[in-house]
């Protein structure tokens, strides 16, 4: 054997992300020499369209010639007949290393898996020989990221997302918004949200474009409108002015449009005609989730007459012509048109449901079936649990991901687009939900379901680039807290609920847990001891490798917080905390304190100043609670 066949037989296995199709070695290695300095570049920017371009200027005339040489690098256009356009092939020999794909989207698929390959080979001067074959399960993989709940992240924040996006091979992005874009004739709705402007929605969609994803404009339209109407100014568009009980409890704001009232379709038409000149392709995200007052205010005559089904429909059409004269197919939440089946052969042939369940038992197959049966392509849509906690619910997550992914490819869905919210004020910063969306990367392209290690792995050298190797197990550890408690309240974690409902009933449905759980909050306190320890040792040597450290240390905090709470709470019969003695509530409020600094630092580096006032609420009526606890009325409010 030669030596480069002995070096490349002991080479330790790639650390691939997601993991390809196909991975054969060859044997031998492939020394790194000043021709491969291109690998160095960003080849996730501009340098690799130039690239490409040379490619095109090659086989332009008359196609006879489709290979070049970049720097090293074999380009090769290749079997354009490919069932999926992001398909590619990897070939590292001892003398070359080859990409061959019908597109230069695909070549850019087998660029992000070399870099991957350097990334942890390259220290050694050499990558091992080998031979990869891939493509991807769901063409359309995609990101919704919740803008509207408080958070609005900086630019810089958005980038680092659509780099985490190009390392997990996802291809489209959405940002959830309700009134976080600024409109210009709309100012009293986001005036104190730092919202995104024109220019930065332009900015984003440039840097998303050079790398291959698809930022698609989101607005929801129907339901989850609050922050509009909520001003007078809008209270005409609006189906309740009056508080309403609705099966998410009572809303004493106006919540949904009127489908009644004709200026809400101009309404629409107004916000669209600004929003999607910005954003190029065809599709757009209309939302129309959860139009739970429909039919209770006024609008109920109708819905009485023709049935709340029939109701939603029609107006879900017109929205559907708006969508389509400006040149756009509609995509729309799927949870109201799954309540009525027989109704669904009515919508728009190439509308497309976006079928989303985020429970580790979700039955997506049902409801795609419907759907395919009436000639549409649905999506499937699971979450990644990280809302409504500090530190993550990955296990959930990743099971419900899982599923998803399965249901979608046995039943036929179209795209994955994995879901990322903010409820009750986006308290978990920004690297919780790194693991979790390299998940959905990882599901909605490989065939092969990742394992623990190979989650962790990923992390540590392609997503944070720990030269110690920590921040993986952090990350997936402290996602997995929430499981040491008895009872698991739904689509929230236990220490969450401790601190966010820091007065209410112990026992009430949605903040329950009891003296079963003492030993939860005892484990945790212990387990996130640990982390902290082993985040000291933590060497994430990405560009925000520091702030990726501060936000599971603010996490951290913030759990122990709840721990405490809880624990105090229980020593003393379930008290609320302004019900706790007075030396126990001075203690917790000094730590409260402590707390809300550190939360406030951690968000100004990656969100936008505004809504932080309205996500720190909580911690201040909790301060309140502690410090002045006969402030503090019966609703939470400081008087």
């Amino acid at each position: 054997m030669s030596v480069d066949g002995a070096i490349g037989s002991s080479c330790p296995e790639p650390i691939l992300w997601p993991w390809p199709c196909a991975v054969r070695r060859t044997g031998g290695i492939h020394e790194l020499g000043s021709g491969d300095q291109i690998l160095q570049g960003d080849l996730s920017a501009s340098g690799f369209d130039a690239w490409w371009g040379r490619v095109i200027d090659t086989c332009r005339d008359g196609d006879t010639e489709r290979h070049v040489t970049c720097g090293g690098i074999h380009l090769r256009l290749e079997g354009r007949d490919a069932e999926s356009p992001e398909a590619y092939r990897l070939s590292i020999t001892s003398s070359s290393i080859h990409i061959a794909a019908p597109t230069r989207e695909g070549h850019f698929r087998g660029f992000t898996t070399l870099r991957q390959l350097l990334r942890q080979y390259g220290p050694s001067g050499y990558l091992p020989c080998m031979d990869i074959r891939d493509e991807p399960v769901f063409p359309e993989r995609g990101l919704m990221w919740d803008i509207s709940r408080n958070r609005v992240p900086t630019l810089a924040a958005l980038y680092r997302l659509v780099d985490l996006m190009v390392e997990c091979k996802l291809n489209h992005l959405q940002l959830y918004t309700e009134h976080t874009f600024a409109y210009r004739e709309h100012r009293e709705v986001w005036k104190n949200a730092s919202p995104l402007t024109a220019e930065d929605v332009d900015a984003l969609s440039r840097y998303c474009g050079e790398r291959h994803v698809r930022l698609v404009p989101n607005q929801n339209s129907f339901g989850h409108l609050r922050p509009w109407l909520k001003h007078p100014r809008y209270h005409h568009l609006a189906e309740c002015l009056e508080e309403v009980d609705t099966e998410f409890g009572r809303q004493v704001e106006p919540f949904g449009l009127c489908p009644q009232e004709p200026r809400a379709r101009l309404f629409l038409a107004g916000l669209y005609d600004e929003l999607l000149p910005h954003f190029g392709g065809d599709l757009f995200n209309v939302g129309c989730d959860e139009t739970v007052d429909l039919g209770k205010g006024r609008s109920a005559a109708v819905c009485e007459e023709k049935g709340v089904g029939r109701v939603y429909l029609d107006f879900l059409l017109q929205i559907d012509d708006l969508v389509r004269t400006r040149g756009r197919r509609m995509m729309f939440w799927a949870d109201m048109m799954n309540r009525y089946p027989e109704l669904i052969p009515e919508l728009p042939g190439d509308a497309i449901p976006l079928v989303w369940d985020y429970e580790a038992d979700a039955a997506f197959g049902p409801h795609l079936d419907r759907y395919l049966d009436a000639g549409l392509k649905p999506w499937v849509c699971p979450g990644t649990g990280t809302w409504n906690s500090l530190g993550g619910r990955l296990e959930q997550g990743l099971a419900n991901m899982r599923r998803a992914a399965r249901q979608g490819q046995y039943h036929g869905a179209s795209g994955y687009l994995v879901t990322d919210w903010g409820d009750n004020g986006h308290w978990q910063p920004m690297v919780v939900s790194f693991p979790a969306v390299a998940a959905a990367g990882a599901y909605a392209w490989s065939s092969r379901e990742p394992h623990r290690r190979d989650l962790v792995d990923a992390i540590n050298v392609h997503i944070v680039s720990d030269g110690n190797g920590r921040m993986g197990d952090i990350l997936y550890e402290m996602g997995n807290l929430y499981r040491l408690f008895h009872l698991q309240p739904f689509n929230a974690s236990t220490l969450f609920h401790a601190l966010y409902h820091f007065d209410q009933d112990l026992h009430m449905a949605d903040a329950v847990y009891g003296e079963k759980d003492r030993a939860g909050f005892l484990r945790s306190l212990e387990a996130m001891n640990g982390l902290r320890s082993a985040l000291s040792c933590a060497m994430p040597r990405c560009d925000d490798g520091s702030l990726c450290r501060n936000e599971v240390g603010m996490a951290l905090s913030g759990m122990e917080l709840a721990c405490r709470i809880a624990l105090a709470r229980l020593d003393h019969q379930g008290a609320g905390v302004s019900g706790l003695p007075d030396p126990v509530r001075q203690d917790l409020g000094a730590a409260v304190g402590a707390f809300r600094d550190v939360f406030q630092a951690t968000w100004l580096h990656r969100s936008r100043p505004g809504g932080w006032i309205d996500s720190i609420r909580p911690l201040e009526l909790l301060h309140a609670a502690c410090c002045s606890p006969e402030r503090v009325g019966p609703a939470g409010v400081i008087s």
